[in-house]
Parts: C-alpha cells; structure tokens; sequence
C-alpha cells in the first residue's frame, strides 16, 4: 500500500515528494543526525525558520527522540521562538515489522534569527 500524500515539488532538492519512498530518497541522509536549520518544504505546512530533524524509529521511542531533538537544539545554541510540532510523513500501516526502524516523522521548532 502506498501512502496517500498529495505530489509536492521540493525546489532545494530538485525531487517531488509524495510518497513515503520518495521522502526516504530526499531526506533519509538527516535521519537522526544533527539539527538541520531553516525552513521546510511547503507541502509540511510549517512556516519560518525551525530547527528540525528526521526522527526515525517506531513511534514507542518518540519521547526518546523528542528528548534528544530538544538537546542537540539547544547544544546548537540556538534560541528557541513558539512551540515545538512534528510532521508525519509515512504511514505507520507501510512501516510494519523491520521497516519499522525507517518511520520517518520531521520534529521541529520556530528559532529565532
């Protein structure tokens, strides 16, 4: 089964993300490693600068990555400006036994400057 996201172009990288699998090919690369800095693609319906970054793993270890998400923030120094929120990009349903481990869900902030 295949994820029923509407087709979105991501200018900075060149490639349209729609489908889980698609995401995975633009985004895997910054799949739990530091805190990316900007603004999201616009199919996230997130506006303004954000800290963010790909959590991925099962959803029983969210707090966990929520805990590490808000660290490595504010180890950046960065100022934290609203609340934080997330975006789910795959569905739980195409994720099941081993591909667990690649839910992929985009944690963020609004940061100042």
């Amino acid at each position: 089964m295949r994820n029923r996201y509407r087709r979105n172009r991501d200018e900075r990288l060149g490639i349209d993300v729609a489908h889980c699998d698609e995401f995975h090919q633009g985004y895997d690369r910054f799949a739990n490693k530091d805190v990316q800095v900007g603004e999201l693609p616009v199919w996230m319906h997130v506006a303004g600068r954000v800290a963010w970054l790909v959590a991925q793993g099962p959803y029983a270890k969210m707090p966990e990555m929520w805990r590490e998400f808000h660290h490595k923030v504010h180890a950046k120094g960065l100022t934290v400006h609203g609340p934080p929120g997330d975006v789910y990009v795959c569905d739980p349903d195409d994720h099941t036994g081993e591909r667990e481990r690649s839910l992929s869900t985009i944690l963020w902030i609004p940061v100042k400057g």
